[in-house]
């Protein structure tokens, strides 16, 4: 137990000196490292998707949407289905919320259930007229399977704020046109996530890892248990517990030893 006590100790003298000297030893830096980032629950993606548009990538990695660097939103992680560029704006969906974004990528508009927001949203698009259109209700977004049954179309006006169903997603008289064949020829366009360039991608990690975890917080959490969640809390409450009883045992032997003649 002495041992164990020990390097307890050590480790709580290490961290608090780190701790002390953080200015001098620059430990506001971000931290980089994959190892230390997932005890926080933060892991590097495999691959990051987005919707290519004229004017960039747009792509989400955790819980961010990205203008190609610029972080402009934020909704539930895997949760972006669609960008649509207009002529001063940029329309943003995600599940659950709709996003009108000026020119610079700055929020205008944030829309939910509570304005009226037909979800969950699985596509975006626009109408022949440049309104926005979204697709609702399937649960397979990004595909151009269609499901008229469980699928329906919103447009949104812009200036009013207003959102009005439309009624088909598919070319009415498609089967007119083609005797041949009984496949229904979809209306509009749903572009699909793809995979963001290579340098993008790790343009995006660089800036995503470790952006709100500092050395300084990791010496911290270590030096109070807290990097081992509940358990680190409780070990460190021990460790001191057991430092309190040696120091007052110690105490007390040294108090009733034999006075020396």
């Amino acid at each position: 137990m002495g041992l164990v006590l020990a390097g307890f100790l050590v480790m709580l003298a290490s961290t608090g000196i780190l701790i002390n000297h953080s200015d001098q030893l620059d430990l506001d830096q971000p931290v980089k490292s994959p190892m230390v980032l997932s005890w926080y629950g933060i892991h590097t993606p495999d691959q990051i998707s987005g919707f290519h548009t004229s004017l960039g990538w747009f792509s989400q990695l955790g819980s961010g949407i990205y203008w190609q660097q610029k972080r402009v939103a934020q909704c539930d992680e895997n949760s972006l289905v669609g960008v649509l560029v207009l002529s001063e704006q940029f329309i943003v969906a995600c599940e659950q919320l709709l996003f009108v974004l000026d020119s610079n990528g700055e929020i205008e508009e944030k829309l939910d259930t509570l304005f009226g927001l037909p979800v969950p949203i699985n596509g975006l698009t626009q109408t022949a007229d440049g309104q926005p259109l979204v697709r609702v209700g399937s649960n397979q977004p990004n595909t151009q399977q269609n499901n008229q049954d469980s699928e329906k179309l919103y447009s949104f006006d812009l200036e009013s704020a207003q959102w009005a169903i439309v009624t088909s997603n598919v070319v009415a008289a498609s089967e007119l046109i083609n005797e041949l064949t009984d496949r229904a020829t979809p209306l509009y366009a749903w572009p699909v996530l793809a995979s963001v360039p290579l340098e993008l991608k790790n343009s995006l990690l660089k800036n995503y890892q470790g952006t709100d975890i500092r050395w300084e917080r990791v010496l911290l959490d270590l030096h109070s248990g807290r990097l081992l969640g509940t358990i680190g809390n409780l070990a460190m409450d021990v460790v001191a517990i057991l430092i309190l009883i040696l120091a007052g045992s110690g105490l007390r032997l040294w108090w009733a030893r034999p006075a020396r003649k």
